[in-house]
């Protein structure tokens, strides 16, 4: 998958991919992001998430066609995101987004040194209990402030 830009390139139909419950993207090193928002909020029965050694991904959850203004994402049943070796990666999230995740409970990065927040939004995960940061590990749920403590202050 070297050469691969997008994933899914194309406008997909409400409900694509709702029953997909595991994602693992490996080294597609010509990524920026990794699912439009659009799609991402249709994925309501993922529970693990892994993006790892994606040299030039930038952002998880992108920008559509024309931009977006606030976007509200809800992953009821997402528990479990890692990411791993991602050198450019910014945010989960780069443009304004509310990200709920009532079941995540485990956020593992290593190797995002790029990383300024998790989202530039809201953010509520009230189940999370581990927040696996480089070798910083946190317990609080609050999942921004890890990320920054992490990467923008040591």
């Amino acid at each position: 998958m070297e050469g691969l830009i997008e994933i899914w390139p194309l406008q997909l139909p409400p409900g694509s991919f709702h029953q997909l419950k595991i994602i693992y993207v490996h080294k597609c090193d010509k990524l920026r992001s990794i699912f439009p928002s659009n799609l991402f909020q249709n994925m309501w029965s993922l529970r693990a998430l892994t993006v790892d050694s994606c040299k030039t991904v930038k952002e998880i959850i992108g920008d559509v066609a024309g931009g977006l203004g606030h976007t509200k994402v809800l992953m009821p049943h997402l528990e479990y995101i890692k990411l791993w070796s991602l050198p450019m990666l910014k945010s989960f999230c780069h443009h304004r987004c509310d990200f709920r995740c009532p079941s995540l409970t485990t956020v593992d990065m290593r190797n995002c040194q790029e990383m300024e927040t998790f989202t530039y939004g809201n953010l509520k995960t009230p189940m999370l209990k581990s927040t696996y940061v480089d070798s910083y590990k946190q317990y609080e749920n609050d999942l921004n402030s890890t990320v920054r403590y992490a990467y923008q202050e040591h």
